[in-house]
């Protein structure tokens, strides 16, 4: 490697083999090895800066729906875990939006579900939202609450884990079909805060009292 052009050429070999290790990995090529913290830096994959970062995109590339082809793709998933974590860590934290999260394999499609979502985190420490699996059991809830909110019929017992996952309080086996009426007659827009969520509860009970 005496000229620069054979720099370069080494160079660029070095960063597409890297982004081979990501992109097997991630779509589960035979015996592919998972990328190591020298794997994201050799690829250029900015604020990958740690084994427990690597732990945590790796975590996402193992999802079934997450498939990056390319390092833009695989810096979209890094930026998005980094903002779901930093909303987790500041409350003021730039949200995420729907298209980032379904980026991160999860079932967002609506403005609505990612406000809940983000809600839902703000409540949450870093830690408990640096995994697929712990993301994912959040915005599984999150939809299933907003799918009551657009009137369709969901399964009490389904539905009482998930307000119980997001964090609202005062929901039990005795209210729930209360609730999911409640929720069925509601809009998206006016549940998509743990706020919102809390004060639907709260008007069952409270009704409930009354009888």
């Amino acid at each position: 490697v005496d000229t620069l052009a054979e720099l370069t050429s080494t160079v660029n070999e070095v960063v597409a083999d890297a982004i081979q290790v990501i992109t097997d990995y991630a779509t589960e090529v035979a015996n592919a090895p998972a990328p190591t913290l020298d794997t994201y830096k050799d690829a250029n994959i900015a604020n990958v800066d740690s084994n427990e970062d690597v732990a945590t995109i790796n975590s996402y590339l193992n999802a079934d729906n997450v498939d990056p082809s390319t390092a833009t793709e695989v810096a979209n998933i890094v930026s998005a875990a980094n903002k779901v974590e930093a909303l987790a860590t500041d409350d003021n934290a730039t949200p995420v939006t729907k298209e980032e999260y379904t980026t991160l394999g999860m079932p967002v499609d609506t403005d609505e579900k990612a406000n809940l979502l983000n809600d839902v985190i703000k409540a949450k420490e870093s830690a408990d939202v640096d995994s697929f699996t712990e993301l994912k059991t959040l915005a599984d809830a999150a939809n299933l609450v907003q799918e009551a909110a657009e009137g369709i019929n969901v399964d009490d017992t389904q539905l009482l884990n998930a307000l119980t996952t997001l964090g609202v309080e005062g929901v039990d086996a005795n209210n729930i079909a209360e609730i999911e009426a409640k929720l069925n007659n509601a809009n998206p827009n006016t549940v998509d805060t743990l706020a919102e969520l809390t004060s639907t509860v709260n008007e069952v009970v409270a009704d409930a009292l009354q009888v």
